[in-house]
């Protein structure tokens, strides 16, 4: 999955003209049901250029 990802930060930064240095991606590999956890999510997406969502099969099992 890390591969993945990193493979589409650098696909997404090559065809926009986001500026160097700025993440380009978000990746969390955690399940939180704290507040800071849903507030720092909804803030990577307000600022994300492109939103792409990856679940496992333990996560769609449960």
């Amino acid at each position: 999955m890390a591969k993945l990802y990193q493979d589409l930060c650098e696909a997404i930064f090559q065809l926009t003209d986001a500026p160097a240095g700025r993440p380009i991606g978000f990746m969390d590999r955690s399940v939180h049901r704290e507040q800071k956890w849903a507030e720092r999510l909804s803030r990577e997406l307000a600022t994300c250029w492109a939103f792409r969502a990856s679940v496992g099969a333990p996560f769609c099992a449960s």
